[in-house]
């Protein structure tokens, strides 16, 4: 917490405590490593894929291109480690929520698709903080790229309009007097 009201989370004391990979790993070191990793989406989106992906990982189909997968993904953490989320004090008279979603089609070792969104609160200003994100293996056969892009989309949808209806609660606003 800084002076003026604002916060950051980070994980750099956490990062520097992991260690890589011996390119003969087994799968138990992988998968254990990997969910290392994975306690870092807590606090940077951008590892998401990442930690997703290497869940899709199992005994039969591990290889040495996983463990340098992983290697890579640690020392690029390791090298923006002082990377943070930072929230800052908005303007509450104009807040509101952008979302953003992405779809990858066919991607995964399964060619099933990756989809994943992010949504902030901003402010008109330009302020902004991330108030929620999902990056996830698709349960849905798509079939399309415009398919898969349509689904994340609906679900960033899905998410931003409950976060929305939980502010305007928060906030005692109803329909007729929150801004869109």
């Amino acid at each position: 917490s800084n002076d003026n009201g604002t916060f950051s989370l980070g994980q750099r004391l956490y990062i520097e405590t992991l260690s890589p990979l011996a390119p003969t790993a087994s799968f138990t070191e992988f998968r254990s490593h990997s969910a290392k990793v994975s306690w870092i989406c807590h606090t940077r989106p951008e590892v998401c894929y990442f930690a997703n992906t290497s869940a899709q990982v199992t005994e039969n189909i591990i290889s040495p291109a996983n463990v340098k997968s992983f290697n890579v993904v640690l020392e690029n953490l390791r090298k923006k480690a002082d990377r943070k989320l930072h929230f800052q004090n908005l303007d509450i008279n104009t807040v509101r929520i952008v979302a953003y979603s992405d779809a990858s089609f066919a991607n995964n070792a399964d060619l099933s698709s990756q989809r994943g969104f992010i949504i902030f609160l901003s402010d008109a200003s330009g302020k902004c903080n991330v108030i929620n994100y999902r990056s996830y293996k698709s349960r849905r056969v798509t079939r399309s790229v415009l398919g898969g892009e349509i689904l994340a989309f609906a679900d960033a949808f899905d998410c931003a309009y409950t976060l929305r209806k939980d502010i305007e609660k928060m906030l005692g606003q109803n329909e007729a007097t929150a801004a869109t």
